[in-house]
């Protein structure tokens, strides 16, 4: 709640920004965005690999199986037929096998899932790719970098205060 109460003012967020832009917190912010990219490079480069492969995989597969199939011969012997009609037609014969497009509302409901389930696949991704154990002890530095740090000067005191609010056992 601490924190809450401190992000919910939208005027003490602007303060915070106003005071966060200064250079007397650069090495704090330099160390918060090492810790927010540490798996998050790993996780949109798999994200967008599912993608692609979501958005070209099933065309790709499509085409390979329609040039490998065979078409089967009508009546052995002869190869020339002279009654064919005009369905029969060399022209033809290439479009009728291709299926057709899928109407708007499938393509759009299609790129949906597909931009679903690779933003999914990239969160997890980025998760599993991190390294937690060095997360954890960067995010415990965040306080003591070096010049001043946001975090302390604004949560310390109010972290300090809850802790002592609190009644311990064995506590004199």
């Amino acid at each position: 709640t601490i924190v809450q109460k401190k992000f919910s003012d939208a005027s003490n967020v602007e303060r915070l920004d106003t005071i966060y832009k200064s250079a007397d917190y650069s090495r704090e912010k330099a160390a918060l965005a090492e810790i927010n990219n540490n798996g998050m490079v790993w996780g949109l480069g798999i994200g967008l690999g599912t993608f692609i492969i979501l958005r070209k995989g099933p065309p790709a597969i499509t085409r390979y199986m329609l040039s490998n199939r065979r078409v089967p011969m009508a009546g052995a012997g002869s190869a020339y037929k002279f009654e064919a009609n005009a369905s029969q037609s060399p022209f033809d014969r290439g479009t009728a096998n291709l299926p057709r497009k899928p109407g708007l509302f499938l393509r759009a409901l299609k790129l949906s899932l597909d931009l679903f389930v690779s933003t999914s696949i990239a969160m997890y991704g980025s998760v599993f790719c991190c390294d937690k154990k060095k997360l954890m002890r960067d995010i415990s530095n965040v306080p003591l970098v070096e010049g001043r740090s946001l975090i302390s000067d604004e949560f310390c005191a109010e972290f300090m205060n809850a802790y002592k609010e609190i009644p311990q056992i064995g506590r004199a």
